[in-house]
């Protein structure tokens, strides 16, 4: 059912090639569901691998007034208006549906018509969420309310009030569903709508489970039962029961969550309700999997699917057939897993339910290679779901496409594509597995290149393209198709690796204490090496259980040994009570950090670079492609366990990449030349004076550190740059994001408090009061803008290389700067101490102004071991350099 290319028969075709067997807007409809279903369980435990993790339970916010309903204009005159607004709604043309009630909410405006002009918003409001354009509809939603509030019109609020709390749940906005949910059950309570306030608190334990709260979430579905109860609606007292028994269940109260099931049973069953008789028996059969009550489960699962046959309930048929196989496979009955997850295949292509089939595809890949020790039909199955999540992919992109030119944004982030592949990465790890058990580590090592960053390609692809370009790309049917569509095979990525004259070591974590590795060398006569790290042995030696345990250790013992520096971003040491910062480590504590930091680099330098030793020996200079946490890694830093003193950046530069092809894209990222007599500009910011309320202390090594790097530029007459220089309250974030517009800079330097995702500049006015600038540069700031300059980033605060980390690597200021034009970002991984960041950062600048180092990686090793290492040979802690990471093309200035 997927065509494959003749060529290469180990994995799908590299074009982009639409499964004849799916319906695109079903499979759109798909990735919206999933999108929707990924952001609700975000902060959940885990448990994918062990059970169903989702309940049969329906949704307490499926917005009770359906998203599709679109209200009646009560204005005649504009009854012909309004009549087309509506025959275009049904027909799906929606945005031509939503311009007449646009028209007509300005005409009812104009006229004084309240009723109206609330009326015409909210349909507004609905036409934007039919076009997925979820926060647009925020907004038009919010200006009826405002209209309904001001006319004090309560059956508009209560609708307007379920509306905003589902679109902002969508959105995962969950602070403001809450809020609208609250507002929503005092109208109830005022007007005694008993059901009205069974439904508002279902939804906010429905928004406090879709959070992790759920003790909270259980809290508000007691209550929700009690009012159902006192109502006599029996009807809402059997979905409580079941959404009051998941809470239970996910707080590990199993027999309470079974007890409040079973009641929903008996009620479902004495009222003839078949389908919440389906759906307790898959909460049942859940519960009974989480208890590792599996032949309970089973018998349970069969319940499900016999009335969900009967019924023709599809997708819960497919997803129950899902489920029981994981169930059996965990029972040792894999032949009956393995054709359960075949039935579960066929239902998702017949209903082109394109997640349900790479889902089910991944795990029929993953039961055929860890439990049937079958690599070779693993591999068939596994290539079959990374197909899938190609085709997603692009689908994914076309509506971010999409999102672009209906806000006429020339750039944005794609936070539903990293989001998605986040959740469903394991497919393309588990096919380099059985690649790699099969001998074909060319292959994996493709499989590898591909899986890496695919959210971050895609803003690199469709970087500084304007809405109207994006628009045209749309227009042409090929959902804005781009260069990176084609993936990079191993003569491509051996290209890639000889023209940036380093090796690229590219990894895969593939489990707790494994990882695959490869290192492709410049030298065209040497084959790219493979390695299956087995970390186990390495970890323990330091007390370590997993990768993850390592890294954790490393950046926590950073984080005690910093806090008795002067850092940027860190407010004065306090004594830890009510939320003050936390005090000073003592000397003791400081001396036994540093211990635990040489620990973990220790340990991690067994684990990830001693078993490469050999393959890395003559790389010019290493370019390291991690995935996961190990992008959280300072790969330089790390030793010799017991030998601090030799460092990998001792012998070699290093920095990183999202991918072997991101790398490549971002070595064509030049700096233009400027007009005739002029020269490029380099913005260097140091020492902001941030919002007071901060309380963030001066920092004078950064302003010493601008300062010097202003002048290093305006004396180094090769490097052809125009240095201005911004210092305290003139450094003010509203000035330099202009810049950035307006006189994109060809070399940009921040030297100032910060946090992971956000800068902090200075507010524009005198006082706090005076405007609504707090002086702080956020990532999703950077998303929006575009540096047509492609200027080299330093951003020298804490944390400042610090976000949300996913597969597609950390999502935080980095990224942005890349996404935004930067062709490479210097930052840091931690805390970074005022004095000893002002010596490497001039240091850098001046290896990488006089032109004698070959790129700024070189650079950066230089500086580093100028300014860490001691006369006697001995380096100084790693608090001091070890966090700065160089991101992309690492050419000279």
């Amino acid at each position: 059912d997927h065509r494959r290319d003749p060529a290469n028969s180990r994995f799908p075709s590299a074009h982009i090639i639409m499964s004849s067997v799916i319906d695109q807007e079903n499979a759109k409809q798909s990735l919206r569901l999933a999108g929707s279903s990924d952001r609700q369980k975000k902060n959940r435990g885990d448990e994918a691998g062990k059970s169903a993790s989702q309940a049969f339970n329906e949704d307490a916010l499926n917005n009770p007034h359906q998203v599709n309903d679109i209200a009646t204009p009560q204005d005649k005159l504009n009854e012909v208006v309004a009549t087309e607004a509506v025959e275009l709604f049904d027909k799906g043309q929606y945005d031509e549906a939503g311009e007449k009630w646009w028209s007509l909410a300005e005409h009812a405006r104009a006229n004084g018509n309240k009723s109206q002009e609330c009326t015409a918003l909210h349909n507004v409001g609905t036409a934007l969420v039919m076009m997925h354009e979820l926060a647009e509809a925020v907004t038009c939603y919010n200006k009826a309310l405002q209209v309904a509030l001001d006319a004090e019109d309560r059956t508009a609020q209560v609708e307007l009030y379920e509306c905003l709390a589902w679109v902002y749940r969508e959105l995962g906005h969950a602070p403001h569903a809450v809020e609208c949910l609250n507002s929503l059950m005092v109208l109830h309570q005022e007007t005694g709508n008993v059901p009205g306030q069974v439904l508002a608190t279902c939804g906010l334990g429905s928004i406090h489970d879709a959070t992790g709260h759920y003790a909270e979430a259980a809290s508000f579905y007691e209550q929700a039962l009690a009012l159902a109860k006192e109502a006599g609606d029996d009807k809402a007292v059997s979905r409580v029961l079941g959404d009051l028994g998941t809470s239970y269940v996910q707080l590990g109260e199993y027999d309470k969550g079974v007890g409040a099931y079973e009641q929903a049973l008996q009620m479902a069953v004495a009222e003839g309700d078949k389908d919440r008789e389906m759906r307790t028996y898959g909460n049942l059969a859940i519960a009974a999997n989480l208890r590792e009550q599996d032949e309970e489960a089973v018998a349970y699962f069969e319940k499900t699917l016999a009335l969900a046959k009967e019924l023709g309930e599809v997708a819960t048929e497919a997803r129950a057939r899902s489920d029981i196989a994981l169930v059996l496979r965990a029972l040792g009955r894999t032949d009956e897993a393995i054709a359960s997850l075949k039935q579960a295949m066929d239902l998702a292509r017949a209903q082109s339910d394109l997640v349900s089939l790479g889902e089910n595809q991944t795990h029929l890949g993953v039961t055929l290679l860890r439990h049937a020790k079958d690599p070779r039909g693993a591999k068939e199955h596994l290539a079959a779901a990374v197909g899938s999540w190609r085709e997603c992919a692009v689908l994914l992109r076309g509506q971010h496409c999409e999102s672009r030119v209906s806000a006429q944004q020339r750039n944005a982030d794609n936070l539903d594509t990293a989001e998605f592949f986040d959740a469903r990465m394991e497919a393309h790890v588990l096919l380099q597995v059985a690649l790699a058990d099969l001998g074909e580590t060319d292959a994996a090592l493709e499989v590898a290149e591909e899986a890496h960053a695919v959210a971050t390609r895609e803003l690199l692809a469709l970087g500084g393209k304007d809405h109207r370009e994006v628009g045209a790309m749309l227009g042409a049917g090929v959902e804005a198709k781009t260069p990176l569509d084609t993936r990079s095979d191993l003569a491509a990525i051996r290209r890639m690796a000889s023209k940036a004259k380093a090796s690229f070591v590219v990894l895969t974590l593939s489990g707790d204490n494994e990882a695959l590795a490869w290192v492709v060398s410049p030298d065209a006569a040497v084959a790219p090496a493979f390695h299956k790290l087995d970390m186990t042995e390495a970890l323990a030696a330091a007390g370590c259980s997993s990768v993850v345990h390592a890294v954790s250790r490393l950046h926590e013992a950073i984080g005690v040994a910093a806090t008795a520096l002067e850092c940027r971003g860190s407010p004065p040491a306090g004594d830890g009570d009510d939320g003050a910062p936390a005090p000073a480590a003592s000397a003791e504590e400081v001396a036994a950090a540093h211990t635990t930091a040489h620990s973990m680099l220790g340990a991690l330098h067994a684990a990830l670079v001693a078993p490469l030793a050999a393959s890395i020996a003559a790389a010019p200079e290493l370019v390291v492609v991690p995935g996961g946490v190990l992008a959280l890694i300072p790969f330089g830093a790390l030793h010799p366990a017991g030998e601090p003193n030799r460092p990998l950046i001792a012998g070699v530069p290093v920095s990183v990449a999202p991918s072997v092809a991101a790398y490549d894209c971002l070595r064509q990222r030049a700096r233009p030349a400027g007009a005739a007599g002029t020269k490029p500009s380099a913005l260097v910011v140091g020492d902001a004076r941030a919002l007071k309320s901060l309380a963030l202390k001066p920092l004078p090594h950064a302003a010493e550190e601008a300062a010097a790097i202003a002048d290093q530029i305006k004396a180094a007459e090769s490097a052809g740059l125009e240095p201005k220089l911004l210092l305290g309250a003139d450094a003010k974030a509203r000035a330099v994001l202009e810049d950035l517009v307006r006189n994109p800079p060809a070399l940009l330097h921040m030297a100032v408090h910060s946090q992971p995702k956000c800068l902090a500049l200075a507010p524009a006015g005198d006082k706090e009061e005076d405007d609504d600038d707090d002086g702080l540069v956020h990532k999703d700031q950077v998303h929006l803008t575009w540096l047509q300059t492609h200027p080299a980033v330093a951003l020298v605060g804490s944390h400042s290389g610090g976000g949300d980390l996913c597969e597609d690597g950390v999502l935080g200021l980095p990224r942005a700067f890349i996404a935004a034009g930067a062709r490479c970002v210097l930052s840091s991984l931690w805390a970074v101490p005022d004095e000893s960041a002002k010596r490497v950062m001039v240091n850098w600048y001046r290896e990488g102004l006089s032109g004698s180092a070959p790129s700024l990686s070189a650079a950066l090793q230089r500086a580093i071991c100028a300014a860490a290492q001691r006369p006697d040979g001995s380096w100084e802690e790693p608090v001091h350099w070890a966090g700065f990471t160089l991101l992309g093309n690492s050419a000279a200035f």
